[in-house]
């Protein structure tokens, strides 16, 4: 099931304000349990607009919605539990129709934008890389979240006609492996599917 809104363009920093206590909102995931729940072995997870394979022991985070996420045609939040809060992956989808894909300076000044709007600071500069059969970006930068603790993200971005994807991979010092070994399932297995 994928999760629409409509609000304005614009991607914020991730902070550690998840509540665990926070009820959570199944989505249908391809084995037809809810990603709510901890998978114990790999499974497809399924948005509107692409499917990436959920690691085992992830789960989605139901605090983490795609409101949160400007203009989101789909996105989908996944974390391995037990981690810290600011340790999760966000994969977005953006309607871009009748925006410009890139700016005239390319997609490093993306990231230098990004970097500037979450008060973040670049850690490995924006390189292209093979994604979903094209061509994407991908580069790092560390914030710190809204409780303090240090953050490191890695990101990648890229455009798939009227479609801009987003894989935000953070995590907090602790989790870094983790997320790392997830990341490079979730960026490696992912397809568009519109």
């Amino acid at each position: 099931m994928g999760l629409v809104c409509l609000v304005m363009l614009t991607l914020v920093g991730c902070g550690g304000d998840r509540d665990p206590t926070a009820k959570p909102v199944p989505l249908t995931v391809g084995t037809g349990t809810t990603a709510t729940e901890p998978q114990s072995t790999e499974s497809n997870y399924r948005a509107k607009d692409f499917t990436f394979t959920l690691p085992a022991g992830w789960a989605q985070e139901p605090s983490i919605s795609a409101e949160s996420y400007g203009q989101a045609a789909s996105a989908a939040s996944v974390a391995p539990v037990g981690t810290a809060p600011s340790s999760l992956v966000l994969v977005l989808a953006y309607d871009i129709r009748g925006q410009p894909t890139e700016s005239p300076d390319g997609p490093r000044a993306w990231f230098d934008w990004y970097a500037r709007t979450n008060d973040a600071e670049i850690t490995g500069a924006a390189r292209e890389i093979g994604f979903a059969g094209g061509k994407a970006w991908q580069g790092s930068l560390n914030w710190t979240d809204d409780v303090g603790s240090p953050v490191e993200v890695s990101l990648v971005r890229a455009a798939r006609g009227d479609i801009l994807y987003l894989i935000q991979c953070a995590a907090e010092p602790a989790d870094r492996e983790t997320i790392a070994a997830g990341c490079a399932t979730i960026v490696s297995s992912f397809r568009a599917t519109r």
